[in-house]
């Protein structure tokens, strides 16, 4: 699926038998991206992933 994939519900997705996700705006959080903090990016980014191997 695309669109409306958040950190809260993608592991829903996956446990239902999605096999890839289109992840959009929710992963490019724009605060984030307004403050230039690749430290808080990169964490944001290791969340999605660490919901990702939930799924496994």
């Amino acid at each position: 699926p695309t669109g409306g994939i958040h950190l809260s519900n993608m592991l829903a997705f996956m446990k239902a038998g999605a096999t890839s996700l289109g992840i959009g705006s929710e992963l490019f959080d724009k605060k984030i991206i307004q403050k230039r903090d690749s430290e808080a990016m990169l964490n944001h980014f290791k969340l999605f992933a660490q919901q990702m191997q939930l799924s496994k």
